[in-house]
């Protein structure tokens, strides 16, 4: 065993300093980084990595090793086992994904750089969560190939996503300046680093979901609502610049949320778009450093009948979001509701809700993507607001929307589909580096 792991790093070794395109310093480094890990590997020792994000929480009912019951309950959700040629599969997809942004950079609006700063965050995190002790050291010696594979590719994607964001935001703020001000704070570095917990639902009963209405593209917020409450979590009373834009103590008694906003963004009843919008307006107002206000109108805002916790809120609402995901998949997943599908997953997976990542999911996303590597067309897109169904018949009576922010770019790509769908799969990989490797 340990003459094929010394032959495995050889040839990974041989490869990035040679083949691969990283500078010579980064090659010498990471060279002599694995030289020693794999050299205390073959004396019995445990190598110097720790997989465990910050804020982890290891579930071994969920995660690593199994138990037969909880394996046969992940098999009937439809999530499948971690594998890495769905791991290789979901990093090209995003690489390419992130290429047709970066040469088409003046075609993004800010919904796409949300999008673009998410695969970041998500990058960045499990990157470094690979680079730090396995838990579990007997899938280290498994697959020590596999493991450098994938260090070295989550590496790259962080990169490449770092440096288009750090073009687009510029970019955004220079030619959407107002639309910046109120809600450039969600481009900020690190505001989507959001430490994940896989957590499996503890309801058992979807307390106000209709499928009708997300499958007619029933609404019951306007977007200028949502992006009123929104603006308001993710600007707190400081300057982009001062502010720490991530976690909880971040700014904590500079926010300025509104009773009015949290009613409105936590209302029951919500289908489609409206849903996943309180999720990303709660989120938002947490990684703003606004939780314990958002605690204080959760303890007082009664839900159906008792109190709730910002945590429980949240399950509540990702549990209706994933009955609604469910009712897309079982029509066949329409045309016109595959963004709020792929929104649906991006939102409720940064939870770290396991249910959203599903093997059949997956393979129908990524047939999803085209040549270009971007998602959508504008041509269908089009012709349906050209050609009212009874969903944009409902559009046009003011029920209804179609997503704002959507706009078509060279090869009549779509740009929210493209960055809705770079959210979902950079959770996709995150998800499984983690199962794969811990």
């Amino acid at each position: 065993m340990n003459n094929l792991m010394k032959v495995s790093a050889a040839i990974f070794i041989i490869y990035y300093t040679v083949i691969s395109p990283s500078s010579a310093s980064d090659k010498l480094m990471f060279a002599e980084d694995i030289s020693r890990s794999h050299l205390k590997i073959s004396n019995g020792e445990s190598p110097p990595y720790d997989f465990t994000p910050s804020g982890y929480s290891e579930r071994k009912d969920v995660e690593g090793s199994p138990s037969g019951d909880s394996k046969a309950l992940s098999e009937e959700r439809g999530h499948g086992q971690p594998d890495l040629t769905s791991l290789k599969k979901v990093v090209d997809a995003c690489r390419r994904a992130l290429l047709f942004f970066r040469t088409h950079l003046p075609e993004m609006n800010l919904d796409a750089v949300i999008g673009t700063r998410i695969a970041e965050g998500q990058f960045k995190m499990v990157w470094n969560a690979l680079n730090k002790k396995p838990k579990h050291s007997s899938k280290y010696d498994a697959d020590i190939l596999g493991w450098m594979t994938a260090v070295k590719d989550l590496h790259a994607l962080y990169v490449q996503a770092e440096e288009l964001n750090s073009l687009a935001q510029p970019f955004i703020r220079s030619t959407r300046p107002e639309y910046y001000a109120e809600l450039g704070g969600l481009l900020q570095p690190g505001f989507w680093e959001i430490p994940l917990s896989t957590k499996i639902f503890n309801a058992t009963e979807n307390l106000y979901l209709d499928p009708h209405n997300v499958l007619n593209g029933v609404e019951q917020l306007v977007e200028s609502q949502s992006d009123r409450c929104v603006s308001e979590a993710g600007r707190p009373d400081v300057g982009y610049e001062e502010a720490a834009w991530k976690g909880p103590d971040a700014i904590r008694g500079r926010c300025s949320l509104t009773k009015d906003c949290w009613d409105l963004m936590t209302k029951l009843g919500y289908s489609g778009y409206s849903l996943t919008h309180q999720v990303f307006y709660v989120v938002i107002g947490l990684q703003a450093g606004c939780e314990s206000q958002l605690e204080r109108f959760a303890w007082v805002t009664l839900r159906h009948g008792k109190r709730m916790t910002i945590e429980q809120t949240l399950e509540e609402i990702c549990y209706s979001i994933l009955g609604e995901a469910n009712a897309i998949a079982e029509a066949g997943f329409p045309e016109t509701r595959q963004d709020l599908f792929m929104e649906q997953g991006a939102l409720c997976g940064v939870l770290g809700y396991r249910d959203f990542f599903k093997k059949q999911w997956l393979t129908k996303v990524l047939s999803w993507q085209r040549p270009t590597g971007c998602f959508g067309d504008f041509r269908l897109f089009s012709a349906s607001r050209k050609h009212p169904s009874r969903v944009d018949k409902i559009f046009h009576s003011g029920n209804n929307r179609v997503k704002r922010e959507e706009s078509p770019m060279e090869s009549n790509c779509l740009a929210h589909r493209t960055a809705v769908a770079l959210g979902y799969l950079s959770l996709y990989v995150r998800w499984l580096a983690i199962a794969l490797f811990t």
